[in-house]
């Protein structure tokens, strides 16, 4: 059951959404997050210690729920392709919706700021990044990809999946992909992925 301060947080957050989203990040000042709250600065301050630590918090939020449920699909499984297609399909059909590549832009554009850049990539990407490693992890143990820093290969699995869509999404080149033009995208990203880190007799 929600206190009424985890309550009473989440309405900052929902309320600074829709302050952020009319205004952006730079024209939104604290003060009139607290007016439209119904209280003080020192209020929003008592949850989080400034503007950037709020914002990064709006935009965890956006795409918290379905990347949970993308990484529910990381289970031990024979078919380790199978999982890492899903999965992959998954966070990719997430990354590449319009309100997370809004948010994406925005980050980007205030990561110059104290803080904005480190909080949203360690609280969000850095976080995934992590998950997918220790997965991978578990799946070098199983003999099921050849021993190397998980680390890096969990990065070159999210670079890969995202190598054909990023850049034509930020850029307006296109504006969004069918859930079988992504399936073929990840296809041919775990064709790599598994040439570079698949066990070597497999290879």
């Amino acid at each position: 059951m929600r206190t009424k301060t985890e309550e009473r947080r989440q309405r900052i957050v929902d309320i600074a959404a829709d302050a952020f989203r009319e205004q952006g990040f730079e024209h939104t000042s604290m003060a009139e997050i607290a007016s439209r709250v119904g209280g003080s600065k020192a209020t929003l301050y008592n949850y989080f210690p400034s503007k950037e630590a709020l914002f990064v918090e709006v935009t965890l939020q956006a795409a918290h729920h379905h990347m949970e449920q993308a990484f529910t699909l990381l289970r031990p499984d024979d078919d380790l392709r199978g999982v890492l297609q899903r999965f992959s399909e998954r966070a990719l059909a997430v990354f590449g919706s319009q309100s997370f590549i809004s948010i994406r832009r925005t980050v980007i554009a205030e990561s110059s700021r104290q803080g904005v850049g480190p909080l949203f990539y360690e609280n969000g990407p850095g976080k995934g990044t992590i998950q997918i490693e220790n997965y991978l992890r578990a799946a070098m143990e199983r003999g099921q990809l050849r021993q190397c820093d998980c680390r890096i290969a969990a990065q070159h699995l999210r670079g890969l999946i995202e190598a054909e869509t990023m850049e034509p999404l930020l850029f307006r080149l296109v504006e969004g992909f069918t859930p079988a033009e992504i399936s073929a995208i990840v296809s041919r990203a775990l064709d790599v992925f598994f040439a570079a880190y698949g066990p070597r007799e497999a290879r």
